[in-house]
């Protein structure tokens, strides 16, 4: 029986130590605190409350929640949620910063050709205009 719980021991250790999980992946709701010590060790800390247990494991940025000696809920722990949502304003932020770039790419496209546009009908009424005062002289010099 010494044997036994040695081994035990050892095993649980041994899979502790060795357990690199940031997750918490092994932790299933309804499973038993002495499993939960089994699969990820000995939480960072111990909180009781009147109506459930909190182990929070820092490591893993998780707290389980027990009822009952039970696993209830595994919840993110504030620095987990506040990484999360630095991470989401981040990649807001670059999509924002990609969409401004995409717009002011086609604005000056769109100003470009504009500009190529009134240039042409610069032209365009610059020929007109020479036309007319060929036309014009023609006429004066015509009655003179």
């Amino acid at each position: 029986m010494k044997l036994f719980l040695l081994i035990s021991c050892l095993l649980t250790l041994f899979y502790s130590c060795s357990n690199t999980s940031k997750e918490l992946k092994g932790v299933k709701k309804g499973m038993t605190k002495e499993q939960v010590l089994t699969f990820e060790g000995e939480p960072t800390s111990r909180n009781n409350l009147e109506i459930a247990d909190l182990w929070v494991y820092e490591d893993a940025d998780r707290t389980v929640v027990f009822r009952d000696d039970t696993v209830f809920s595994i919840i993110t722990t504030a620095n987990a949620r506040i990484d999360s949502i630095t991470s989401s304003l981040k990649n807001a932020g670059y999509s924002a910063k990609n969409k401004i770039y995409i717009a002011t790419d086609s604005i000056q496209h769109t100003g470009a050709i504009i500009k190529n546009k009134l240039n042409s009908a610069a032209d365009s009424i610059d020929s007109v205009a020479k036309a007319i005062r060929n036309n014009v002289k023609k006429k004066i010099d015509k009655n003179l």
